[in-house]
């Protein structure tokens, strides 16, 4: 998800391998503690990249909104996806928020890629904003990324500057340890000490 690895052959089948029971997810919602019959619901998509197996998707989103018409709905996404035009257009019409999961200034520690490079990319998001489904974008500090000053540089330049303006930008200083550079690998993963 973060790190944009190619995905091994074979791996874009694995959904419909699966058991899916919506009316057993159903059932788990209503029967939380949190759940409150007739009010306001919310979802949120998270892990992995939702729009890989964008068919996955629009099954739960249908699944959801069958039995809430009303809900909201949001997706967690890296970005990589937003340039196909066919994924805008969906959650566009199904009114589906996007927080994008970006490190910003800090972006080059978890991937080699940026999202924000690529112009349709930006199209995308463009297309989103204008649309009020660009929810946030959730920016992660650390140790070698823990400027805010650079961090909120790199969105005025990236995003607002061109047009595109999410909800708000989440900087969030999750850990603070001394991580050694140099321990990333040839794939562009941390090292963990483990084999």
């Amino acid at each position: 998800y973060c790190c944009c690895r190619p995905v091994p052959a074979g791996c874009h089948d694995l959904y419909n391998e699966f058991e899916k029971d919506f009316p057993a997810m159903i059932k788990k919602i209503k029967s939380s503690p949190l759940y409150v019959e007739g009010g306001k619901i919310h979802f949120d998509v998270w892990k992995g990249e939702p729009l890989f197996n964008l068919d996955a998707l629009k099954e739960t989103v249908t699944a959801l909104r069958t039995e809430w018409p009303n809900c909201s709905l949001g997706i967690s996404s890296n970005g990589l996806l937003l340039g196909a035009p066919h994924i805008i257009d969906y959650l566009i019409e199904n009114r589906i928020g996007v927080q994008l999961s970006h490190d910003g200034w800090g972006q080059w520690i978890r991937s080699k890629v940026d999202p924000l490079d690529n112009e349709n990319i930006l199209k995308g998001l463009k297309r989103l904003s204008d649309a009020k489904l660009f929810s946030a974008v959730n920016c992660t500090l650390s140790y070698y990324n823990s400027s805010w000053y650079k961090n909120i540089d790199y969105w005025l330049t990236h995003l607002i500057n061109k047009g595109i303006r999410p909800t708000y930008i989440k900087l969030n200083h999750i850990y603070n340890s001394d991580y050694n550079i140099e321990a990333i690998n040839e794939e562009g993963r941390w090292q963990d000490g483990v084999d």
